[in-house]
């Protein structure tokens, strides 16, 4: 029995410490912060958080730029992982237009975010996340690549 209530407060411990933990603007390490500034100047920190992802510290940083708001993964050392922006839907490459208006003939499109990873310091569109409403009225999001591959399609918690 003690055996067993071990086991599971472990899973708990282990599960919280995966889970984001909230950080607040002013407390972001100065790579980070430095980071954001020389990408985005003029930008404003909304949120910020501190995740593990595949064994790999994250900071998971919304931001305000230019009117736009922007989400990015950035590492401790102030390296931009991932920037996810979002785009209108005449900007999608017309692949990923033709992939989903062949998936989802009378979708109603609601958001376009543009999913764009940092290897090497080079920018690469990698995938575009598209929330939208079926004619069943079924809300989902879906990640369809630049060459209209479609990746995932999941229920869209955010309707």
């Amino acid at each position: 029995m003690f055996r067993r209530f071990a086991v599971l407060a472990l899973v708990v411990v282990l599960t919280a410490c995966a889970k984001e933990k909230p950080v607040a603007p002013d407390a972001l390490p100065a790579p980070v912060a430095g980071a954001i500034q020389a990408r985005f100047p003029g930008s404003k920190v909304i949120e910020a958080s501190r995740e593990k992802e595949k064994d790999k510290l994250l900071y998971d940083v919304e931001l305000e730029h230019q009117g736009r708001r922007l989400e990015v993964e950035i590492d401790p050392n102030g390296g931009i992982v991932q920037i996810e922006a979002p785009i209108a839907l005449h900007e999608l490459p017309a692949e990923a237009a033709r992939a989903l208006e062949q998936r989802y003939p009378n979708e109603q499109v609601r958001e376009v975010e543009q999913k764009t990873e940092v290897v090497d310091g080079q920018d690469k569109v990698v995938s575009y996340e598209v929330r939208l409403v079926t004619s069943e009225k079924k809300a989902l999001e879906v990640e369809v690549t630049p060459d209209g591959r479609i990746l995932a399609e999941e229920p869209d918690a955010t309707k």
